[in-house]
């Protein structure tokens, strides 16, 4: 099988075709993880499944990885590079890959707290919640408006700062609509 590397891959380490998950068995395990960007600037929710067996790639062994979907090609992703020494040998088109630690390779858990907001009319609205999230547990549901984060106005942090603020970190609370306050932190979607 052809792999191409994808140093911004949203996977930790291989994203699959729609077919190749279908042909190794994977779509009944298949559980949303977080969500993808479309094209027309929507978001869709992305799926992935942990793999019972191992993968070896150049001789390197990735144990029971976690395996994203919807990918055009088979691509191995960042969480991979992370792990390895890359050699690039541009006269013969060809790159190498080394793991100076010799073990095998195992995707960490997926994490997340398990919702995506998005700006409608001026306001922060919960667009989706994954089932079984850290978000779903708190009580956060489609379609609530969120007002404030750790009690700064979603309107003086704008669309960068939440980002940014929910990125940097471990636990949130969110002001929601009507008064009240969700602690929200990171947590296991994919173990």
């Amino acid at each position: 099988m052809r792999f191409n590397l994808d140093t911004g891959a949203a996977t930790d380490l291989l994203a699959l075709t729609d077919e190749q998950v279908k042909a190794l068995g994977l779509t009944s395990k298949l559980r949303p993880v977080g969500w993808r960007g479309t094209s027309d600037g929507r978001a869709r929710r992305e799926l992935a499944a942990r793999l019972d067996g191992s993968v070896t790639v150049s001789g390197i062994v990735l144990d029971r990885p976690i395996v994203g979907t919807g990918a055009r090609y088979c691509t191995l992703g960042s969480g991979l590079f992370r792990e390895t020494v890359l050699t690039f040998d541009m006269r013969s088109h060809r790159v190498r890959m080394l793991h100076p630690g010799g073990a095998s390779i195992m995707s960490p858990p997926v994490t997340s707290r398990g919702f995506y907001e998005r700006w409608e009319c001026g306001r922060c609205v919960v667009a989706d919640v994954l089932p079984g999230s850290p978000a779903e547990a708190a009580g956060l549901t489609t379609g609530a408006t969120i007002t404030s984060l750790d009690g700064v106005s979603v309107a003086e942090l704008g669309v960068a700062g939440i980002r940014e603020h929910m990125a940097a970190e471990a636990s949130v609370h969110l002001g929601l609509e009507g008064g009240r306050v969700l602690d929200i932190a990171r947590g296991v979607v994919l173990p």
